[in-house]
C-alpha cells in the first residue's frame, strides 16, 4: 500500500483529527481515515496539533499513524498577544492571526517528518502556508496534491512550489473554476490538472424522523405542520456567508 502524508493544521491550528473539538477540515480527514480502516488502501501518516481526546481516539487506528505537534507554552502566550494586536487592526479578518507562530512551528515539525522520512504521496490540506513543508524538497517533487477547501487567500510567497503541485482538488466547481482562471491566490493552474473531490458524511450518522419525533420537535420550537425550515450549520462569520442565506430567504 502507498505511503502517504496528511497535512492538516488549519490556519487558527484550533481543530485535530480526529476531530474532537469540531472543524470542517478536521471532520473530513477523519472521515476519511475511517474509511481506509474499513477498506484499506493506504498507509496513512497524518501530522496534527495535539490535544489530549484526540490522542486517545486516535488509538483505535490500524492504517493512521499520528505525529502529534504539541505547541510550546511561549508560543501560546505569544499568539494570543499577536492575536489581539489583529484584531484591533484587521477586525473581522483577523482569524488567520489567532495561532501565527503555532503554525510555524508545525510547518517546521511537519518538514522535520517530510526530510527524515519518506512518503508516495503528500497532501496539503486547505491552509497554504503549509506549502512551506515542502518548499524545496526534491524528493517531493510530483508527490504533493493540495486540497482546497475554499478560495485559496494567499500564495505564501511560494508562486513556484505552488505551480509544482502535482494536482489540486476542490471542493466544488465554482472553486475548481476560480482557480484554473487564476482568480484566486493561487496562481494560474491546468484545468486537467484540478478534480473536483466534493465533501464527504457519512450516512450512517443520519436517519428520517418518524411522525412522532417531528411532532415532537415542532412542539418544542413552535413550529406549526406547514412551516418551512431552513438549517444553516456553520460559525457566523463573514466568510460563511449567512447573510447570503439570509437575502436568498428574502427573495
Amino acid at each position: 500500500m502507498e505511503k502517504v502524508l496528511i497535512l492538516t493544521s488549519d490556519s487558527n491550528t484550533g481543530y485535530p483529527v480526529p476531530a474532537t473539538k469540531g472543524g470542517a477540515v478536521s471532520e473530513l480527514v477523519e472521515n476519511i481515515i475511517d474509511s481506509n480502516e474499513k477498506n484499506p488502501v493506504f498507509n496513512f501518516e497524518l501530522v496534527s496539533i495535539y490535544e489530549e481526546k484526540a490522542e486517545k481516539k486516535a488509538k483505535k487506528y490500524n492504517y493512521t499513524k499520528f505525529h502529534w505537534c504539541t505547541p510550546r507554552t511561549i508560543v501560546n502566550s505569544l499568539d494570543k498577544v499577536i492575536f489581539k494586536i489583529a484584531k484591533l487592526l484587521l477586525k473581522e479578518r483577523s482569524k488567520s492571526f489567532k495561532s501565527m507562530l503555532a503554525l510555524i512551528q508545525y510547518i517546521l515539525f511537519a518538514r522535520k517528518i517530510l526530510k527524515n522520512n519518506t512518503y508516495d504521496k503528500v497532501i496539503i490540506e486547505n491552509t497554504m502556508l503549509l506549502f512551506w513543508t515542502v518548499r524545496g524538497l526534491k524528493k517531493y517533487q510530483g508527490k504533493y496534491y493540495y486540497h482546497a477547501h475554499n478560495l485559496p487567500s494567499t500564495n505564501a510567497f511560494l508562486k513556484k512550489t505552488l505551480l509544482n503541485t502535482t494536482k489540486v482538488l476542490t471542493v466544488s466547481e465554482f472553486v475548481k473554476k476560480r482557480v484554473s482562471a487564476g482568480k484566486t491566490k493561487f496562481p494560474k493552474f491546468d484545468n486537467k490538472k484540478i478534480v473536483v473531490f466534493q465533501n464527504r458524511i457519512d450516512l450512517n450518522n443520519f436517519r428520517i424522523l418518524n411522525n412522532f419525533e417531528t411532532e415532537k420537535l415542532q412542539q418544542k420550537f413552535g413550529l406549526n405542520k406547514t412551516d418551512k425550515v431552513i438549517l444553516f450549520a456553520g460559525r457566523i462569520s463573514w466568510e460563511k456567508g449567512i447573510d447570503k442565506l439570509i437575502d436568498a430567504v428574502k427573495k
